[in-house]
């Protein structure tokens, strides 16, 4: 067969692929042996040299999806078809392979082309079967119909896990600079054996997590569906290929979700239906997709109510917090359950400290406040007011009690690494005399404060800019 002038006749790029047919089924070198003018001008856009015959991985790094893509092609002489996001090219690839005849029982061919975008078609995203449109559909609407996004999550993978009768499919959040990871939903089959995922979450695990993006490769996935892919897994990831056995896993199909030009995490099924490989890829592509927008919305969510309720420096509850919590009382919007102590504490010396050690040493003190108010009121709501300003409120707690709290506090600078507060404070048995309280609390701190710096000569605060 004349290999050059059938990859010549395509417009797009494309090339004739070559297989090695072993006997035992496997498959050897696989080589690119001829390509076409716009795959010769693409080779070299990539600063390569074509060489006809050569071996593809002169050109790409080892992608298993594309090779088990050819070998499905040729054993099978089906046409396959493909729409990925190539992450290694940071594209979007239309892929289709048709397999071609062959002279020699020993070599297999077929013809691969495709088309590249730095951005998503979202009508080649969607040009899916309906039975993968009805369940996109159906994850789509789940996510919309309840509020609570875990509950919605675990739904949804639920539902993936049984669409691809996998005895396991899970969702796990990454963050690669902390190397921490954290289930987000899982589904595990009644009767399977499978242990929970956070059976394996630790250190150790995250290891394994670190190689996901090798393996994958410039791919959108990792597939593995027989005894062949897992023999090729234990010579390229040992370590995650035994910890795939020794789960209990002869199978694997792993998505990592994008979002926001980084990894938020992976999911995967694992023991699944086999026999519908390219079904179950051509679901998760997509459905990854949904998933991922949803992620990084929802993290994105979460770190902006992080932001307008935390002080991101100490950790603890800040203004706006506090003064939504204040607002609720007041205005009736919540009430106060019986008794409660409120009291400001303003850190002594910090101006003094900032000037002459350095605004570090500042950040480290304040931090070290919010950790001894946290420890000292454990239970009861800690914010920082500002500056080095915090405010303590005790819902429900008995006077003893509070004056007790209110006496460690005070005490706290001659303890070792204590911190040195001006304290005000004051007891309530009514909500509606709230304010009234904290007004009475701050007089009474920046008066034990003023005190403090008429003893101490300049070392007097700036406010809130100390």
């Amino acid at each position: 067969m004349d290999y050059k002038e059938c990859a010549e006749n395509f417009e797009q790029i494309a090339c004739v692929v070559s297989m090695e047919l072993l006997e035992n089924g496997d498959y050897g070198d696989i080589r690119i042996e001829y390509g076409n003018q716009a795959y010769r001008n693409y080779v070299d856009e990539l600063g390569d040299f074509y060489v006809p015959g050569g071996l593809y991985t002169d050109y790409i790094p080892k992608d298993m999806n594309f090779e088990n893509l050819c070998y499905n092609c040729i054993t099978e002489k089906k046409a396959m078809h493909s729409y990925v996001n190539a992450v290694g090219f940071d594209a979007w690839m239309d892929i289709n392979l048709m397999p071609l005849k062959s002279d020699d029982d020993k070599l297999g061919y077929c013809l691969f082309s495709f088309e590249m975008t730095p951005e998503v078609d979202v009508e080649k995203l969607a040009d899916i079967s309906s039975d993968t449109a009805s369940h996109v559909l159906r994850t789509c609407l789940k996510l919309r119909e309840n509020d609570d996004f875990e509950a919605a999550m675990k739904s949804v993978i639920g539902d993936i896990r049984e669409l691809c009768d996998s005895s396991h499919c899970c969702i796990l959040l990454t963050d690669f600079k902390k190397r921490e990871a954290r289930v987000l939903a899982e589904s595990i089959k009644e009767g399977s054996g499978l242990l929970p995922m956070n059976t394996y979450l630790g250190p150790e695990f995250f290891d394994i997590v670190a190689t996901w993006p090798g393996i994958i490769g410039g791919s959108n996935c990792c597939v593995v569906s027989d005894k062949r892919g897992m023999t090729e897994l234990e010579k390229n990831n040992p370590t995650w290929a035994a910890s795939l056995k020794n789960a209990g896993a002869n199978s694997v199909v792993l998505y990592p979700l994008k979002g926001n030009g980084q990894t938020l995490g992976y999911i995967w099924a694992i023991n699944f239906d086999t026999d519908r490989t390219m079904v179950i890829k051509e679901i998760l592509e997509v459905t990854t997709f949904i998933l991922s927008s949803e992620i990084a919305s929802y993290q994105l969510y979460k770190h902006l109510e992080l932001t307008s309720r935390y002080d991101l420096l100490t950790g603890i509850m800040n203004r706006n917090a506090m003064n939504i919590r204040i607002d609720k009382i007041v205005l009736g919007e919540s009430n106060i359950s019986g008794t409660f102590g409120v009291a400001f504490a303003g850190i002594k010396g910090l101006r003094t400290m900032n000037d002459n050690i350095g605004h570090h040493a500042g950040d480290e003190l304040l931090k070290r406040a919010a950790d001894t108010l946290s420890r000292i009121f454990d239970g009861y709501e800690v914010y920082r007011a500002g500056g080095d300003e915090f405010l303590v409120f005790c819902e429900g707690i008995a006077k003893k009690d509070f004056d007790k709290l209110i006496k460690d506090l005070k005490g706290n600078f001659k303890t070792e690494g204590g911190v040195n507060f001006a304290v005000g404070s004051c007891y309530g048995e009514d909500g509606e005399e709230l304010r009234k309280a904290l007004k009475i609390a701050d007089e009474m701190m920046y008066s034990d404060m003023e005190e403090f710096y008429r003893k101490h000569p300049g070392q007097e605060r700036r406010g809130f800019l100390a």
